[in-house]
């Protein structure tokens, strides 16, 4: 749907990014790269409590 980034591998089966999320208690408004080699999102409000992730396409 309109203003969903889907997601492509990780464990959220191409669900959308959540924004903002919030992981190791940061929030983020756009896909990260912290701690890993490529761009990713969350796809839960908490990446901390739900560990539901993806790579933004």
């Amino acid at each position: 749907y309109a203003g969903c980034l889907e997601t492509v591998g990780g464990n959220s089966k191409g669900k959308c990014c959540t924004f903002p999320f919030i992981y190791k208690d940061t929030l983020y408004n756009r896909c990260t790269m912290k701690d890993s080699p490529a761009l990713w999102c969350a796809t839960r409000l908490s990446y901390d409590t739900h560990k539901e992730w993806g790579f933004c396409k």
